[in-house]
């Protein structure tokens, strides 16, 4: 399910994206000034706590290539 911010409740919220291309991830990664790796094909996975929610991020910095 797609949302444009996180829930207030419930288990951890579990955060996918592309930097730029999902703008709840974005928020979070400069909110915890997280810097992605810059390899192509490289993920960041990140278990973070904002306001007391739990919150798996998972992202990178390129669109994968076919």
């Amino acid at each position: 399910m797609r949302c444009q911010s996180l829930p207030t409740q419930g288990p951890t919220a579990v955060v996918i994206g592309t930097a730029g291309s999902s703008a709840t991830g974005d928020r979070l990664l400069a909110s915890q000034r997280i810097v992605l790796p810059q390899q192509a094909e490289s993920l960041c996975i990140q278990q973070l706590r904002v306001k007391e929610r739990r919150v798996l991020l998972i992202a990178n910095s390129t669109e994968r290539s076919e």
